[in-house]
């Protein structure tokens, strides 16, 4: 008898995911009556947690980084102000590509090779900061 294989391990990181998730009955019906697809809100909501600052979604940026804070995500690793800083940080190296059209490939994947350098910069100096969680003590 063979053996069967194991689900390969996906990285809970990765920026494409398959999620399932389940979607409450009342957001159903209101986009149901909106005509909204949920998936549009829900990418909404996630672009505008430490997207790129423009004039044009600033309000919407402060809102979602308000819910995201008040949900506490991470703060008993980083304070609030930390997070705050994060996500703005986030925001302005979202913005790192030309303002300009660029017609030539390579020089758009330096763009992105810089903005990827910029991540890991900043992955780095958050990891260094980072406090460790509080440990219960079981005695």
């Amino acid at each position: 008898m063979a053996k069967s294989k194991k689900p390969k391990q996906l990285d809970p990181y990765a920026p494409v995911q398959n999620i399932r998730i389940f979607l409450p009955l009342p957001f159903m019906h209101l986009c149901k009556l909106l005509q909204v697809q949920p998936e549009i809100i829900i990418r909404g909501l996630l672009l505008d947690i430490g997207s790129t600052i423009n004039l044009s979604n600033v309000h919407a940026q402060q809102r979602a980084t308000e819910y995201f804070l008040s949900q506490k995500h991470g703060q008993e690793l980083f304070t609030e102000g930390q997070i705050r800083q994060m996500l703005t940080e986030l925001g302005l190296i979202m913005g790192l590509y030309p303002l300009y059209e660029v017609k030539n490939p390579k020089a758009l994947d330096r763009w992105r090779d810089l903005r990827k350098d910029f991540f890991i910069v900043w992955e780095t100096k958050w990891q260094a900061m980072k406090k460790q969680p509080s440990i219960v003590n079981s005695k």
